[in-house]
């Protein structure tokens, strides 16, 4: 880890990269006369993974959310998080263009 000191503050640089998950961080401090104190934790989740919320079928006939149409080119809303800059479709496990 690094562990530098810039102006009045203290900067972590962990050496390798933290897998996915929450880590509990805390800081013990000592000053000039021997007093000790320490933080409280800071719990920091680390989160490679993006998520995709929702894909719907948005002319589904019939009966609500039975994911059947009779459109020959059904529709489909695909919700993501704000970060997302690419989708990519399969079909049947063929990716589209």
């Amino acid at each position: 880890m690094t562990l530098t000191q810039v102006g009045g503050q203290w900067r972590f640089t962990p050496d390798a990269d933290w897998a996915d998950g929450s880590y509990t961080l805390t800081v013990e401090v000592q000053d000039n006369a021997g007093n000790v104190r320490q933080s409280t934790p800071l719990i920091v989740t680390v989160d490679t993974q993006t998520s995709i919320t929702d894909i719907t079928l948005v002319n589904d006939h019939g009966v609500p959310d039975d994911n059947l149409t009779n459109s020959t080119r059904p529709q489909f809303e695909i919700t993501v998080p704000a970060d997302v800059n690419s989708v990519q479709l399969s079909i049947d496990g063929a990716q589209t263009g």
